[in-house]
């Protein structure tokens, strides 16, 4: 498909996907509460309690560079000294993860095919890698300082359950609008079939 009928279709699929998307306050949303969220503390709870808000609100009054350090160490220490990083997504985890994923990336372009167990890690690509997410996190939170909640095919994605809404995808974007003085966010409850068809369609177009 030609690049401008992709992009006649942009603006239309967004106005679509727009019809099946909630605003849902904030105060109502609680973290995922898998068992690894909850051995931290956090599982279940408001997103005040997700340890990033914390980095977000000592970025947002100013410690810019504080921030980020912990939010570097914070990263080191779950994955490495706790052992997340070994432990599925399904528990919580981050095996298989985001940041799993850039660890083997950047190990591979240096010819190294990281064991499981990370017995042939070399630490200062692992560093590298915690560093440019840290990056990534920041850059989201910036944009919703300076924009608000922008429209993603990767919704904040919401599951109705005790009253409230438990998080399935979305902690950071979430906790990013709480720290920024917002009330709601726009998201997915329960994603319909066609809105995942169109959100398919759309992300093979753009």
């Amino acid at each position: 498909m030609s690049s401008l009928i992709a992009t006649l279709l942009k603006r239309p699929l967004e106005r679509t996907a727009n019809l099946f998307l909630k605003s849902i306050p904030i105060d109502d949303i609680r973290c995922e509460a898998n068992p690894v969220q909850v051995e931290e503390g956090w599982g279940g709870e408001k997103i005040d309690q997700f340890p990033p808000y914390y980095f977000f609100a000592l970025f947002h009054k100013g410690k810019q560079e504080e921030a980020i350090k912990e939010m570097q160490h914070w990263y080191y220490q779950r994955m490495l000294v706790q052992g997340q990083i070994f432990r599925s997504k399904t528990e919580g985890g981050m095996a298989g993860g985001s940041l799993h994923r850039d660890i083997e990336a950047l190990h591979e372009v240096r010819g190294i095919s990281l064991t499981k167990d990370f017995g042939n890690a070399n630490y200062a690509l692992i560093l590298q890698a915690i560093e440019d997410k840290v990056e990534y996190r920041f850059e989201t939170f910036r944009s919703i300082r300076d924009h608000g909640q922008k429209f993603s095919w990767d919704f904040v994605s919401l599951l109705p359950e005790g009253g409230n809404y438990h998080l399935r995808g979305g902690h950071h974007r979430v906790a990013a609008l709480a720290v920024c003085g917002h009330q709601d966010v726009t998201a997915t409850v329960v994603e319909s079939i066609f809105l995942k068809t169109i959100r398919k369609i759309a992300t093979k177009l753009f």
